[in-house]
């Protein structure tokens, strides 16, 4: 397998990843997947700069648009967990007290 083949190869892993993350709700996101996808682009990424490949170009924006999906995803994940997290452990731990108290 040449160096374009795995490159492209790569590419289209890193999209499908891309749209899978896209498609649902940030919270459910496989963020592990985009990071991933993300330490594997810029590997390749890397070594098609320092061979000179003519898609470094795209492996680099590629990589960049993972970044910012992986940000977003990361964003939105923390903020529901700080605040809609305590609100629903709240609510779980007063429906146990009211079951305990009948």
């Amino acid at each position: 397998m040449g160096n374009n083949e795995r490159f492209v190869e790569a590419l289209r892993e890193a999209c499908d990843v891309v749209e899978q993350s896209r498609a649902v709700v940030p919270l459910f996101a496989p963020a592990h997947r985009l990071k991933f996808q993300i330490l594997k682009m810029n590997a390749l990424t890397r070594e098609a700069e320092y061979t000179c490949e003519i898609l470094h170009p795209t492996l680099q924006e590629c990589l960049q648009t993972l970044i910012e999906t992986y940000g977003t995803v990361q964003v939105k994940k923390t903020v529901y967990l700080d605040f809609r997290l305590p609100t629903l452990i709240l609510a779980h731990i007063s429906i146990i007290f009211k079951i305990i108290n009948l």
